[in-house]
């Protein structure tokens, strides 16, 4: 096939080094790898040699950061993409929701092309929570016309009532990937234990409660390395908190890394740690919890139906992500080499037979893996 994969959000970069920005880039390297022909439409590109894709940059001059402006930044972008997928030949348009674009599925429908809405978050409603949201009527609505009569593929089955009550018109559930043979880096061994965090840091990510359960350890006499590898809105605010420990010494901020280097970090690491904040509405698929594995890390997370999903049992998952919980976790890791050893090998197993990328995209486009019922089906 050739896809037309859509992509506005301004805040996710071709080649950049967000979550987000290595989901899209895994995307289209597998559904290359599977033989389509793929075009990325996108309006930020930060470096495409990375990108198994033919990059199409709709250029807007500088998106501010305040509503009015991504708004018309979404209306510009409409015009451009409109023009392109009229002429380009398509097969199926591919497109990541993004907050204030709705017109997708209008362009598609013009054209006659059958349209798969990936969905990671009710976007409107994050963002309302976590930031500032002025236009949120604004964005509640384009988000709705971009769902309405769409097949959707959510990451996990908590984003299903969601893409329901917008109106989706078939849905599949299918978790995130991992490039596992990116991941078969040799593992490296440290004189001392390695805790290791991946990830942009965001107040939902729980790395205040890491740090504090790193000052735990450090107050039972263990020694260790703390790497926190990424950066994010929380960077000033967590370096400032690590200062203030008595263990300050032993945690390293890595800051940003590009994609091609998370392998070589995850090798370092002898746990890997997602202490998500719990919650009751909790839709992540966490790419770092599935590289972890990826990378032989044994993995201390959050115990939440969507992690649980992928860990298996193949991980210690605390559903108190709390210091005291967190650092007894890390604890059990340092006193038994055996346990870490048998919880690595099963997890990298699991996401090799489970997991893969290329396995994820195969699923997201079969057709007849979308179901349409989904009241019966989902409840």
């Amino acid at each position: 096939m050739k896809i037309a994969y859509v992509l506005f959000d301004p805040g996710i970069a071709v080649g950049g080094v967000k979550g987000a920005s290595v989901h899209v880039a895994r995307f289209c390297q597998s559904a290359t790898a599977l033989g389509h022909e793929v075009h990325l439409f996108v309006t930020s590109v930060v470096d495409t040699s990375a990108i198994e894709a033919t990059v199409h940059h709709i250029y807007l001059e500088k998106v501010k950061s305040n509503d009015l402006s991504k708004i018309e930044a979404a209306k510009k972008f409409a015009v451009a993409l409109r023009a392109e997928i009229q002429i380009g030949d398509f097969d199926l348009v591919y497109e990541r929701l993004s907050l204030f674009f709705g017109q997708g599925g209008e362009i598609a429908s013009e054209v006659g092309l059958r349209r798969i809405l990936e969905i990671n978050a009710p976007i409107a409603k994050e963002r309302a929570s976590h930031f500032l949201l002025a236009e949120h009527a604004k964005a509640a609505a384009d988000e709705r016309s971009a769902i309405e009569g769409a097949d959707v593929v959510c990451v996990t089955s908590a984003l299903i009532p969601y893409a329901a009550s917008n109106g989706a018109s078939r849905v599949r559930v299918v978790p995130n990937g991992v490039a596992i043979d990116d991941f078969s880096v040799p593992r490296v061994q440290g004189e001392t234990f390695t805790i290791g965090f991946v990830g942009s840091l965001k107040g939902w990510h729980g790395v205040d409660n890491l740090l504090l359960a790193a000052e735990l350890l450090y107050e039972r006499k263990r020694s260790f390395r703390l790497r926190i590898v990424g950066e994010g809105p929380r960077g000033e605010h967590l370096r400032q908190l690590a200062s203030s420990l008595s263990c300050a010494d032993a945690i390293d901020f890595v800051g940003a890394v590009a994609m091609g280097e998370i392998p070589r970090e995850i090798a370092s690491f002898d746990v890997g740690v997602a202490p998500y904040v719990k919650s009751s509405d909790f839709y992540f698929s966490p790419l770092k919890v599935l590289e972890y594995m990826a990378g032989g890390a044994p993995v201390v997370a959050t115990d939440t139906p969507s992690i649980r999903s992928i860990t298996g049992d193949c991980a210690i998952l605390v559903s108190d992500p709390g210091p005291i919980a967190i650092s007894s976790a890390i604890e059990a890791l340092m006193d038994s080499p055996l346990l870490s050893s048998e919880l690595a090998a099963k997890a990298r197993k699991r996401v090799m037979d489970k997991f893969s990328w290329d396995d994820a995209v195969a699923e997201i486009l079969e057709a007849d893996s979308f179901v349409g019922d989904l009241d019966a089906v989902f409840g």
